[in-house]
């Protein structure tokens, strides 16, 4: 196995046992309407797959997508966006596109930049 195999290997069973879980436990409380504790809790592993993905070879769609989302759920948490039913839907739905991402990425060396483009105009839309 080469090095680079290897730490994508090493990178999805941390996603797998560490980062995931952390997630639901986020997106858990944003159904709650904890917002503030679900971002606090989603942005640890969001920070990690965002710079990690970044300097992996072939990853960096991801870090690039982690990191738009990462910002809409900063928006959310100062309250410059309403944390409504939409906004946490769509929050949701953008974290777990993540790892949809990542999945695609490993797999098959691309992503669907369609649900991505859509996600990203939809989360740009809400931040005006």
């Amino acid at each position: 196995m080469s090095d680079d195999a290897a730490l994508v290997e090493e990178f999805f069973a941390e996603v797998n046992d560490k980062y995931y879980p952390q997630v639901l436990e986020g997106l858990e409380l944003f159904e709650t309407g904890d917002v503030g504790q679900a971002v606090e809790v989603l942005a640890r592993p969001l920070h990690t797959i965002k710079g990690v993905t970044g300097f992996m070879s072939g990853f960096e769609p991801a870090s690039e997508y982690t990191h738009k989302v990462e910002s809409y759920l900063k928006k959310l948490q100062s309250g410059a966006i309403a944390p409504d039913d939409d906004a946490l839907s769509l929050s949701a739905r953008a974290v777990n596109l993540i790892f949809t991402i990542i999945e695609q990425l490993k797999d098959s060396g691309a992503h669907d930049e369609a649900e991505a483009g859509e996600i990203l105009a939809l989360l740009e839309r809400a931040s005006d």
